[in-house]
């Protein structure tokens, strides 16, 4: 049995590999732009505190500190010594099967090294033991001891004992005193407890030094007069970053350089201090996709303090919590080719970057997205799946949709105790509606379709995202998302639906002209050609200025109007904004023909959230803008492609998202016929009629509690009669009492039921007034002995009038024209403007 499961771990083990063992010495990397100019030179010695040596490198004392200490049979074993695996199997069946005491040899530690497996199991033993002396079958015990004397961790960030040497003793290693061999040999048995750097940890360390300095007396490496004198030296640590860095990495080069380690931690099976020596010490030509043009424009804006406001004109604070916890305003950018997917420049922070390895605002914030979210996580899913179009009509209206709190209403649109009744999908868009992009998700989407929509576009919230989980429509996620993140995410929505992963480097070659890692992107098909179109249609009103039919609320443009404009129009541009709860967060994520990009702008929020003031809502899309049109200005003007042969156009009502009639021309908030797109197949039918508007006679003489004129009854005056549009909705909106938030079009909703109280009914002979009965279902109150004709009477000449009852009476027009040649509507020039 003992031998079968033994044979089973054997047969499982992954033999090391020559890339876990290419520890080379001081070769410069390159990293190439996407025009293939060097950005970047990596010198090992420089940019990474592991410095590789070779055997003839390492003084004896270090050699015979090392196998004193760790493997005194070093030179005589086949890479595990049976002796101390013996010991170690006794204690493991001692203590039940818990491995508690050490047995492993130099050759065993460098298999852990290079594998990163330090798990304590038998199996894992068993194997470490099988990789030890295949590797001892394939390497001397020279190039064994330097793989170990450059992997073993000495503590405080040093990898190897050269940058070890240079850390505590400002030495080369060849420089090493005895004693100073013994500390290093001393440290790796554990770096934290025998750390030089703090009073206990020297301490600590004197008593490890003096214990490898009696094994190589005992051993014979050493006689007792350099025993002696190694003691009573005394060590003088100096702690010296032997980092030459005159220039801090780029945000880009920090991001590529995080990517590429990984990348060969993944591929190569092996540990990230072995992939970071190997990127900065192994030759290596790294191409990435940076374009210095788009960079350096980027540079250009994230470096001007005036993108980043901390005083107004008049030297005042613009936000005095932010300079009260000494938070500074920051942003972060990511511009991607959405064609390819190449990441063609970002920048992570305000100001100038000093350091190499800052904090990456563009690729490691997560923040919340808000408004920015809905495209991706309900709009563009939702019309893939053919469930919406930008024509549906959704009731913007108080809603209880958190489950944990039904009494609550939930959610509010970002203006509290606004709503603005029958909304479409593209006006709900335009103005970001909270509640329509609500309703669609919970009512039409659905959770399992939201998630698995969001996977397609790289964006993976499996375990977060449930039935009940309402806010993720709005932006408001567990785990929020970074620029770079969404950048990617919206790129489907210009290269015809398919998705692009953001990528920032093709390949890595060695100094032999052998690709290493190819970094190519794969595709993924996110969303229909068709669907790519309408969201480009749709999110192009956000940046369309008063492009409304409608007066009033309905008249200005999209929430980033006055902001977003590339090359005064001359190239199309879409997007989206998005704003968080108590204003922490502001983006914009956006696109043109050429390029997709995010902003995110905010405070990192280090003590407390800290809210934006009104001088800094509209960085994000400040900053997105200028840097936009810096790397559009010499590019030829654009448009977004025409519509796909799928679509076609409908001439519609939008309160109802059906075929217009001349009622829906006489809307009192004006003309709201719109030529809307369809995919083919969901549009609707030539007597699929708008059913919301209709035509009321009412009396002006008289009006409800909302200042509505109630419907005209059988006894008015016919001076005060007037025939008026109004609209009809499924369910009928009448808050319960004043103080309920108001639905701005219910001041044009059918006073159903309700009529005049003005005027009277005649009195008899003997004085008894007529009684107006309650209104149920009788097309019309009855005169009883006055035989008074309704003023509503349906007369069966006019043949184009429907009564519907209760007196109401709906004019049925032609049907609008019926030209089946399907247009593209007419877009109004993009020009800066006021937001209503």
């Amino acid at each position: 049995m003992l031998t079968g499961i033994v044979y089973g771990y054997l047969s499982t083990t992954v033999p090391v590999q020559p890339e876990q063992l290419e520890i080379r010495t001081g070769l410069t990397s390159y990293i190439y732009d996407a025009d293939g100019n060097i950005i970047m030179e990596l010198t090992g010695s420089q940019n990474i505190n592991r410095i590789p040596i070779t055997y003839d490198q390492m003084p004896l004392y270090l050699e015979q500190a090392f196998i004193a200490i760790e493997d005194e049979r070093f030179y005589n074993h086949i890479g595990i010594d049976t002796r101390r695996i013996l010991s170690s199997v006794y204690s493991i069946v001692k203590n039940r099967g818990r491995i508690m005491q050490g047995g492993s040899t130099i050759t065993q530690q460098v298999v852990k090294h290079v594998t990163g497996k330090w798990d304590q199991s038998i199996e894992r033993k068993v194997q470490e033991w099988y990789n030890a002396i295949l590797l001892e079958r394939k390497y001397d015990k020279k190039r064994i001891l330097t793989l170990y004397a450059n992997v073993i961790n000495e503590g405080n960030g040093c990898y190897g004992v050269q940058a070890a040497a240079n850390y505590y003793f400002d030495k080369d290693v060849s420089e090493l005193s005895l004693a100073e061999c013994a500390v290093l040999a001393a440290i790796p048995n554990a770096p934290s407890t025998y750390n030089p750097a703090t009073e206990k940890g020297r301490e600590e360390v004197q008593f490890r030094m003096k214990l490898v300095l009696d094994k190589m007396l005992e051993l014979g490496f050493i006689d007792k007069k350099e025993y002696d004198s190694a003691l009573n030296e005394k060590l003088e640590y100096k702690f010296v970053r032997k980092t030459a860095i005159e220039k801090p990495t780029t945000y880009f080069v920090d991001h590529v350089l995080n990517e590429v380690i990984n990348d060969l931690i993944e591929q190569k099976n092996i540990t990230r201090s072995i992939a970071e020596s190997m990127v900065y010490n192994n030759g290596y030509k790294i191409y990435t996709t940076m374009d210095p043009f788009i960079q350096s424009a980027m540079d250009t804006i994230f470096m001007d303090p005036s993108y980043f406001p901390v005083k107004d004109e008049n030297g005042n604070t613009i936000n005095k919590e932010a300079e009260k916890y000494g938070e500074i305003p920051q942003a972060g950018m990511v511009i991607i080719d959405p064609y390819t997917g190449y990441v063609k420049a970002m920048y992570g922070g305000n100001g100038e970057k000093t350091i190499s390895r800052a904090y990456n605002r563009a690729t490691q914030a997560k923040r919340q997205p808000g408004s920015s979210f809905k495209p991706i996580a309900v709009y563009a899913p939702a019309m893939d799946l053919k469930l919406i179009q930008p024509a549906t009509v959704i009731d913007d209206v108080p809603v209880y949709l958190d489950e944990k709190n039904p009494d609550t209403i939930y959610p509010t649109n970002y203006v509290k105790n606004q709503y603005r009744g029958l909304t479409s999908i593209r006006y709900g868009i335009k103005v970001s509606t909270n509640v329509v992009s609500a309703r669609v998700w919970k009512e039409i989407l659905g959770y399992e379709n939201c998630l698995a929509y969001l996977k397609k576009v790289g964006i993976d919230r499996e375990g977060e995202i449930f039935h009940d989980t309402v806010s993720v429509s709005l932006g408001g996620l567990r785990t929020g998302v970074s620029p770079m993140e969404m950048a990617a995410a919206y790129t489907p929505f210009v290269n015809s639906g398919i998705y692009s992963p953001p990528t920032t480097y093709t390949r890595v070659v060695d100094i032999d002209g052998n690709v290493i890692l190819d970094n190519r992107p794969e595709y993924t098909v996110a969303y229909s050609e068709e669907t790519a179109f309408l969201m480009r249609s749709v999110l192009r009103e956000v940046v369309t200025p008063k492009n409304s039919p409608f007066g009033g609320q309905w008249a200005g443009g999209g929430t980033a109007a006055s902001y977003i404009c590339i090359k005064n129009g001359a190239i199309d541009v879409a997007g989206k904004t998005g704003t968080t709860s108590d204003d922490l967060d502001k983006w914009f994520v956006g696109f043109t023909p050429y390029y997709t990009a995010a902003v995110w702008y905010g405070y990192d929020n280090k003590i407390r959230p800290i809210k934006l003031t009104n001088a800094e809502y509209n960085q994000a899309m400040i900053i997105w803008n200028a840097v936009m049109n810096l790397i559009h200005q010499d590019l030829p003007d654009a448009k977004f492609p025409e519509p796909p042969a799928n679509i076609v156009t409908r001439d519609v009502c939008i309160f109802s998202g059906k075929i217009a009639t001349e009622n829906c021309k006489n809307d009192p908030r004006g003309n709201c016929v719109k030529t809307e797109y369809f995919v083919r197949g969901t549009e609707p039918s030539y007597e699929d009629v708008c059913d919301v508007h209709v035509k009321a006679k009412v009396c002006t003489a008289s009006k409800d509690i909302w200042g509505r004129y109630l419907l005209a009854n059988p006894y008015c005056d016919p001076s005060t009669v007037v025939e008026k549009v109004f609209i009809l909705r499924d369910v009928p909106w009448i808050p319960s009492n004043p103080n309920e938030p108001i639905v701005e079009d219910m001041y044009y909703e059918l006073p159903a039921g309700e009529y005049c109280t003005h005027h009277k009914p005649p009195v008899t002979g003997d004085g008894a007034a007529i009684n107006i009965p309650p209104v149920g279902n009788n097309p019309n109150p009855p005169s009883e002995t006055s035989q008074t004709p309704p003023i509503a009477e349906h007369t069966p000449e006019d043949e184009d009038n429907v009564d519907i009852g209760e007196g109401i009476q709906i004019d049925k027009p032609p049907l609008a024209d019926r030209n089946e040649e399907e247009t593209t509507p007419e877009q109004e020039p993009i020009t800066s403007g006021e937001v209503a």
